[in-house]
């Protein structure tokens, strides 16, 4: 409505209430002020029939006053937005909610609600835990026709929520107001490293056994091969190898997701090496056990225990076993305990395998 207008109604036809030259017409009989519809003859309907509001009580725009210099902008109480003269529009025209029927600020409570801190408080529709608009719970807390506000607590994961467990307690993955914690993203981050598809990896592992004898191409032993996850903190593979007599042996498995790991190596009767972190992000890799060839697994576990340890056990148990042809105690490879084994033995005492401190 501009200067010289009584009225506008977007078009310039006559006998809708607002003639072609933006006059007001007579009010049709039908017309029924303060129903808060705008009807043929009026310029307004703000649901009531009280002057001084913008829209008198005979349905025509007011000019603005107490302060306003401007003629009042249009507006219904109860349409869920707050518009000139209006302090609040809880999209419905009752009172006692917070916001009244004449959408004016309701005070309920010896200290108002705190809008956005994730708690609905009286005169709150809703508190997402932000105060942005369009997302359901709009800056002043109350609902928004965007969509249908989720529920939760429901146990299903509706828009705006991050998580819904089915109840509102703080102290599990999803907290009371339906927001991942700590510990819940953090399984999510490992639920979708799991589920991403990992490719069959081959694995090299190089690892030389101690031996005293100086016997060509005598690495060979068993060895049990430990992969622990660092990226989702858990144990990711443990495999049986048999190290072949150049000391290297070939694992092909799809259990091993890209991130690092911690890798233990633990020969027949040798203590256990640790690699602390490596990256495995390619389909072939190598992993050295024996950095190039000047490293070897000490020998000298002998005993049934496999404590990790070498002590007076161990040498018991290598002259238990003299002069056959015992796997566990032929710590040389030469066929034969002999006092060769026994040396080794000694030489290696109070030696122990490193831990995986995790």
């Amino acid at each position: 409505i501009e200067t010289g207008e009584q009225c506008d109604d977007s078009n310039t036809s006559n006998g809708d209430g607002c003639s072609n030259t933006c006059q007001t017409e007579t009010s049709s009989p039908s017309a029924v002020c303060g129903n808060n519809a705008v009807e043929s003859g009026e310029q307004c309907d703000d649901g009531n029939l009280t002057n001084g509001d913008g829209c008198s009580s005979s349905c025509t725009t007011e000019s603005g006053g107490g302060g306003y210099s401007t003629p009042y902008s249009y507006h219904a109480c109860g349409n869920g937005r707050v518009e000139t003269s209006e302090e609040c529009d809880d999209g419905n025209a009752k009172s006692g909610d917070g916001c009244s029927n004449s959408c004016k600020n309701e005070s309920l409570l010896p200290s108002a609600a705190e809008c956005g801190n994730g708690k609905t408080e009286t005169g709150e529709q809703c508190d997402d835990g932000n105060k942005k608009n369009d997302d359901g719970c709009d800056s002043s807390c109350q609902t928004e026709n965007v969509f249908q506000l989720a529920v939760c607590g429901n146990g299903t994961k509706e828009t705006g929520e991050e998580c819904d467990d089915g109840n509102k307690l703080d102290n599990d993955n999803c907290s009371s107001q339906c927001k991942l914690t700590e510990q819940g993203k953090q399984e999510e981050e490992e639920e979708q490293a799991e589920q991403t598809e990992t490719p069959v990896r081959e694995i090299r592992i190089i690892a030389h056994p101690e031996k005293r004898v100086n016997a060509t191409e005598n690495w060979g032993t068993d060895g049990r091969v430990t992969f622990y996850n660092l990226t989702l903190r858990k144990t990711a593979l443990v495999t049986e190898i048999n190290m072949n007599d150049v000391g290297w042996s070939t694992i092909k498995t799809d259990k091993l997701p890209e991130g690092d790991y911690l890798i233990a190596f633990k020969g027949r009767s040798h203590l256990t090496k640790i690699i602390k972190q490596i990256r495995i992000d390619k389909d072939i890799q190598t992993i050295d056990f024996s950095f190039g060839g000047g490293t070897y697994l000490v020998a000298g576990d002998v005993h049934e225990s496999k404590d990790d340890f070498i002590d007076g056990l161990d040498i018991a148990a290598t002259i238990k076993a003299l002069y056959s042809a015992n796997i566990d105690a032929d710590l040389n490879h030469d066929g034969i305990v002999n006092a060769l084994d026994i040396s080794i033995v000694v030489s290696n005492i109070y030696k122990t395998g490193e831990k995986i401190n995790i």
